[in-house]
């Protein structure tokens, strides 16, 4: 039965859930990966079940973890939102639609920001997170038109992280550009 609940609970909850399906498949992921199941032909019943389950969420792995970029983005933009609540009394207020925007009023200002500048300095100095990989991978990669660029998901350093990487070329004119690459990111997991 469907539920009556405001956006930013909704925006929570979309949140919540992507990032819970995301973990759960992560772990039966890097579990497959721990146990060498790729290259395994005799596999006991632990292992086949392992294997199965795997096999059922492989396809979902990368969707799960921009579902995840995704969500967190708009949970992030609904936080903005409720600020409104709080700050007042000033002169100039920030975006209460867009996190970025909201980020960007505060590391603008070169004066304090009245009584509410514990605030504005948690905003400014703890919240480089958002900049890479939230903003720059859901901006750049997947919501926008992206440039050329190589994306992998997968255990690049043979460990049980799973890592989206993407590289972008060195040379984008180049007659084969993604020949020589360098990093555009590396996002790990899912925030």
């Amino acid at each position: 039965m469907a539920q009556a609940h405001s956006r930013h609970e909704g925006a929570y909850f979309f949140y919540y859930l992507s990032f819970d399906r995301y973990l759960r498949a992560a772990s039966i992921a890097a579990r497959y990966s721990n146990e060498g199941l790729r290259w395994g032909r005799n596999l006991n019943s632990k292992q086949r079940r392992l294997a199965e389950k795997h096999r059922s969420i492989r396809p979902f792995l990368e969707f799960d973890l921009v579902n995840c970029l995704l969500h967190t983005r708009i949970l992030l933009d609904r936080v903005a939102a409720l600020s409104r609540y709080f700050l007042r009394g000033q002169q100039q207020l920030p975006s209460f639609t867009s996190f970025n925007d909201h980020k960007k009023f505060f590391l603008r200002r070169a004066q304090p920001y009245g009584k509410h500048e514990k605030y504005a300095e948690y905003i400014r100095n703890h919240t480089d997170w958002f900049e890479m990989p939230l903003k720059e991978v859901r901006d750049k990669f997947i919501v926008h038109s992206s440039p050329k660029h190589l994306q992998l998901l997968g255990y690049l350093d043979g460990g049980y992280e799973l890592h989206l990487n993407i590289w972008l070329p060195v040379n984008p004119n180049a007659d084969k550009p993604l020949e020589k690459t360098g990093s555009g990111g590396t996002h790990r997991g899912c925030l």
